[in-house]
């Protein structure tokens, strides 16, 4: 079957920022490909910039199982995300014939703060060997699959598309404000982002930190108790303009897959101050352990000629490695996998 004739249909609970945007992206980057989005919830979070996809929306968890059962004999390939609907997904599938290809876009047992981590992996140690393919945002999240049972030969490494702006904001033309983006949940760890711009404010009472996103109502308050700005969900060109305007972009999460609003965030040339997980280590960005650590990382791109050349390599490297064509390469090379297995 030529790629051209495939019809996949995504599926995923996780509406709102990364996930979405992934799949977004999986669709813009092989066109001829035809293309449906199963999620729970009335709607998408990230509103503005993809109504244009083909999105079906169910009542829930309990309808997404029960829509996923009833249509996937029309698909060549389901294309379950996140490990909530790779869950539910492979276990509704187990009967089928039709090809799962499961993107977890970090796997939920990586998470040293999660209880019932244990159960979290044993469940995925178990479904794997109901996945026709893999489909990993980065080699990182591919070495977890391998270290839970998945062999080497059903993971492709699928790399965010990112474009950056011909001609990114300069030094001089930025604001002073530290962002960070994404969900409000434990796995992004906000109350460690509020306890950064906590101490900032004790030597600096006038400098501006927003985090754009929106979830959990008690990260929320944590961060708003800090001066945090939360914008909640923008969309895409908001939030784009967002990382045009900061001077940093500060990722605090405790596990990833690879989050695309980082690369995005390098794309724009904003310089990227994180915790250090091992997703973030092939990434020019600056990994620390302690908010004493980020602040003092953060407060020296104060310097004109420092914030230039982490600026300079972040969007290089964009550029080099998160290109639509390599996107489409991989997801062809993925589907091709599920279909032939």
């Amino acid at each position: 079957m030529r790629s051209g004739e495939l019809k996949v249909l995504h599926v995923t609970e996780a509406v709102g920022a990364g996930v979405e945007s992934a799949i977004t992206q999986y669709v813009r980057s092989t066109p001829e490909m035809q293309h449906t989005i199963l999620i729970s919830g009335d709607r998408p979070e990230r509103i503005g910039g993809n109504h244009d996809l083909s999105w079906a929306h169910t009542g829930g968890l309990a309808g997404l199982a029960w829509a996923l059962q009833r249509r996937a004999s029309s698909y060549d390939v389901i294309h379950l995300h996140s490990s909530l609907a790779g869950a539910i997904g492979r276990t509704v599938m187990l009967p089928s014939r039709t090809p799962v290809v499961y993107s977890p876009h970090a796997l939920a047992h990586l998470n040293d703060a999660r209880k019932l981590r244990s159960m979290f992996k044993a469940i995925e140690q178990v479904l794997q060997r109901h996945t026709s393919a893999f489909g990993a945002v980065s080699q990182h999240e591919a070495d977890a699959l391998m270290a839970i049972g998945v062999g080497a030969g059903r993971i492709v490494v699928v790399p965010h598309a990112i474009k950056p702006p011909d001609a990114p904001s300069s030094f001089e033309t930025r604001g002073t404000s530290v962002i960070g983006v994404g969900r409000l949940s434990v796995q992004k760890d906000p109350w460690m982002f509020a306890e950064v711009a906590s101490l900032a404010r004790r030597t600096d009472s006038q400098s501006q930190w927003r985090w754009v996103g929106d979830g959990d109502d008690n990260a929320r308050a944590a961060l708003e108790q800090t001066g945090v700005v939360v914008t909640g969900w923008l969309d895409a060109s908001a939030a784009h303009a967002e990382m045009q305007q900061a001077r940093a972009l500060l990722h605090t999460a405790r596990y990833e897959g690879l989050p695309i609003a980082l690369v995005e965030a390098l794309a724009a040339g904003t310089p990227v101050v994180a915790r250090d997980i091992p997703a973030l280590r092939n990434l020019p960005v600056r990994l620390f352990e302690s908010p004493q650590q980020m602040l003092g990382a953060l407060e020296s791109l104060q310097d004109r000629e420092e914030w230039t050349a982490a600026s300079l390599e972040g969007v290089s490297h964009v550029r080099a490695t998160f290109t639509g064509h390599a996107q489409a390469a991989a997801l062809r090379e993925l589907y091709a996998k599920a279909v032939n297995r």
